[in-house]
C-alpha cells in the first residue's frame, strides 16, 4: 500500500477523495461482478464515484449546520394519482462550456417510467444547460405520450422565467418561449424549484451526461449508477 500512501502526498485533498470513492466503486462492482454476474461500464464508475463525494461533502456541510430541531431535509415525493413526475437538471463545465442534461421520470407509485442523459457542446452558460434540461425533459414526456405532468427543477430561475411571460424577451427568451410552447400541450402541468435533495436522481444524470460521448436513454429499466438512489427514496426516512 505504500504506492498509495505516497499518490495521497502528491494529490491535493479533493482529488485524493475522488480517488478514495473510486476505489470503493471499484470494489463495489467486483463484488456484483462476482456474486452476482452483474457489473457496471467504466463510465458509470466514474459518475458513481463522484455522485458519493458530492453527497459526502454535501450531507457533512449541512451537519455542521446548528439545527435546533433537527429537522430532516425535504426529499423526492411521489406525484399525485394520474400523473407523473419529471425531475430535470443541468450540469455545466464552464472550462469547455459542455453541458450535461439528466430526466428521470416516475409515476405515482414512484416507478421509473424513463430516465436520459445528454450532451451538448458550447452552451453560453449555467442556466442555459438548465433551461435546455428543463426542454428535454418537456419532450421526453410528450414523445411518451403523458398528459398529466408535475416537471420539478433544480434552478429557481430557469422556473420563475418560464412562468413570466416577460422572460420571453431576454436573452435566452426563445427557449423560455419554447418550454411555454411546450406546456400548453399537456392537459395538465405544473413546473416547479425543487431543492438538491429532491433532485439528485437528475443531477447525477446530468454529471454522467458529461463524461459520456453519446446520449442514453432508458425506457422502463434505469441504469446501475441510479439504484442506490433509487432505493433510498423507496425508503421513508432513511
Amino acid at each position: 500500500m505504500g504506492w498509495l500512501k505516497s499518490t495521497f502526498e502528491l494529490l491535493p485533498t479533493h482529488s485524493s477523495s475522488l480517488v478514495l470513492m473510486t476505489l470503493w466503486a471499484l470494489w463495489k462492482d467486483r463484488n456484483s461482478r462476482l456474486w452476482e454476474g452483474t457489473g457496471t461500464s467504466p463510465a458509470c464508475l466514474v459518475a458513481l464515484a463522484q455522485s458519493w463525494l458530492s453527497d459526502f461533502h454535501h450531507i457533512n456541510n449541512v451537519s455542521r449546520i446548528p439545527q435546533a430541531n433537527h429537522v430532516l431535509p425535504p426529499r423526492w415525493t411521489a406525484p399525485l394519482e394520474g400523473f407523473s413526475k419529471i425531475n430535470v437538471d443541468g450540469f455545466w463545465r464552464a472550462d469547455d462550456r459542455i453541458g450535461g442534461f439528466g430526466v428521470v421520470i416516475r409515476n405515482e407509485f414512484g416507478a421509473v417510467l424513463a430516465t436520459g442523459a445528454w450532451k451538448r457542446d458550447n452552451l453560453g452558460c449555467s442556466d442555459q444547460t438548465h433551461v435546455v434540461a428543463l426542454l428535454a425533459g418537456m419532450k421526453l414526456a410528450a414523445d411518451l405520450g403523458i398528459t398529466h405532468a408535475n416537471f420539478e427543477s433544480g434552478s429557481k430561475k430557469t422556473v420563475l422565467a418560464v412562468r413570466k411571460a416577460s422572460s420571453f424577451d431576454s436573452p435566452l427568451g426563445v427557449l423560455f418561449a419554447d418550454c411555454g410552447a411546450l406546456l400548453s400541450h399537456f392537459h395538465s402541468a405544473t413546473v416547479a424549484h425543487v431543492p438538491k435533495t429532491c433532485n439528485r436522481v437528475a443531477s447525477r444524470l446530468s454529471h454522467f451526461a458529461v463524461s459520456v460521448s453519446q446520449d442514453c436513454l432508458w425506457l422502463l429499466e434505469p441504469p446501475d449508477l441510479l439504484q442506490d438512489l433509487l432505493f433510498e427514496e423507496c425508503i421513508p426516512g432513511f
